[in-house]
């Protein structure tokens, strides 16, 4: 068998070269971790997972923008009209409350009503006349 040579082409560094290069310019990590004020973490790594004490955030939202009603509302068979009595957009959440066959607009991030248990969302529903929507049917919450 026969020995291969290094051979480097003329402008090039060796692998070994460009090794020791590197290793002489860095420092091994230190076993363990540290604590570190938030303004210098830029460009470290997480020793463990940071969680919040608490839900973030405090309350249940939309992920969507549509509009929250009542799953008891909605039909399984057929469309369901629904009136709209209000908007809840993210950080000015719906003040009032909701009856049975209405309906609130709300926007992604919004507080869900507290009379909600479901957000059709915007692209499952069609306009049914001034302050009115259509849902398709729902089989199911």
């Amino acid at each position: 068998m026969t020995e291969s040579r290094n051979i480097v082409p003329a402008g090039m560094t060796s692998v070994a070269r460009a090794r020791e290069f590197i290793l002489s310019r860095v420092s091994p990590v230190a076993d363990g971790d540290e604590a570190v004020p938030l303004s210098e973490l830029c460009g470290r790594v997480l020793a463990r997972d940071v969680c919040a004490p608490f839900n973030v955030p405090g309350h249940d939202n939309s992920a969507m923008d549509g509009f929250a009603c009542r799953a008891a509302d909605l039909s399984a068979e057929k469309e369901s009209v629904l009136r709209i009595v209000g908007d809840a957009f993210a950080g000015s959440p719906f003040a009032g409350a909701f009856q049975s066959g209405e309906c609130v607009k709300i926007m992604t991030g919004a507080v869900l009503p507290p009379q909600a248990d479901i957000v059709i969302p915007k692209e499952e529903t069609q306009s049914a006349g001034e302050g009115m929507v259509a849902v398709s049917p729902r089989p199911r919450k």
